[in-house]
């Protein structure tokens, strides 16, 4: 027979694979990123998606010469697009690499994510392209709405026809 404490962590582990598999679905990437956790914050209306990257050979961006020698890995956080009333920041693990071309300056570099984020941004490529979508101004779209629901004849009362 299986403690409680035994029961509710298989219920856990059952319920966290599918749900991470679901979350998963919506990352910028899903060919270059896996999802390792999440995280709801209600009270600031936050998802927090820890992603790392799951590139097994990169390029060297300056003279390109594949490389799988990793440096070191740090954080990294950019915003997504929202999830309904949510705001989305994906906590990413990516990784310094050493360049094994001799010839090339840079002997370190850091993992390129190019359909993600473009270097030294703060949101996602997906982000910046949502908010640079042109909007309707809803008060210019109220206004001409309230002038059209006006009640009154169409056309002059003072000009003879």
């Amino acid at each position: 027979m299986l403690s409680v404490d035994t029961l509710h962590a298989e219920e856990l582990a059952f319920v966290s694979n599918p749900v991470l598999a679901l979350l998963a679905r919506f990352l910028p990437d899903k060919t270059t990123l896996a999802l390792e956790a999440w995280h709801v914050d209600d009270a600031a209306a936050e998802i927090t998606l820890d992603v790392t990257s799951t590139q097994a050979c990169v390029p060297c961006p300056l003279c390109h010469v594949q490389t799988t020698r990793v440096h070191s890995r740090y954080p990294r956080a950019v915003a997504d697009v929202p999830w309904g009333a949510y705001a989305v920041r994906l906590h990413l693990r990516v990784r310094k690499f050493f360049c094994d071309n001799p010839l090339c300056p840079r002997q370190i570099f850091t993992e390129r994510l190019p359909a993600v984020v473009v270097p030294w941004a703060r949101r996602t490529l997906r982000r910046a392209q949502h908010l640079s979508k042109p909007r309707h101004d809803l008060r210019s779209t109220s206004a001409s709405l309230s002038r059209l629901a006006k009640p009154g004849p169409p056309y002059d009362l003072a000009c003879p026809l």
